[in-house]
């Protein structure tokens, strides 16, 4: 089993909730039985639990009224025949959100 997710399930307490983010390599998970006892839960999330048809409309209005500010999220913007000069800013910590444009 991956160590995160083993880790995971032993760091909850009684009804407590792990919620993996990604998919699991694709090898089996072994559990200890018992190891969910005390109503643990655990459960994986597809786009943040967003609902894409619903949210992305709304998230573009406020983007468009000015509301939701993305732009100022933006390090630095890169062509694509830039693209390993992009990785190696963000590998070295130059940028935190750089953005490709193609």
């Amino acid at each position: 089993m991956n160590v995160t997710y083993d880790q995971a399930i032993r760091a909850l307490r009684p009804r407590g909730k792990a919620v993996w983010i990604g998919v699991p390599e694709r090898e089996p998970l072994s559990l200890e039985p018992g190891i969910l006892g005390g109503e643990k839960m655990v459960m994986t999330s597809t786009y943040g639990s967003a609902r894409p048809r619903d949210d992305m409309p709304r998230l573009l209005a406020l983007y468009r009224a000015g509301v939701l500010k993305l732009d100022e999220l933006i390090s630095r913007t890169y062509q694509l025949e830039d693209i390993n000069e992009a990785f190696d800013d963000l590998l070295n910590g130059e940028v935190a959100r750089g953005v490709i444009q193609f």
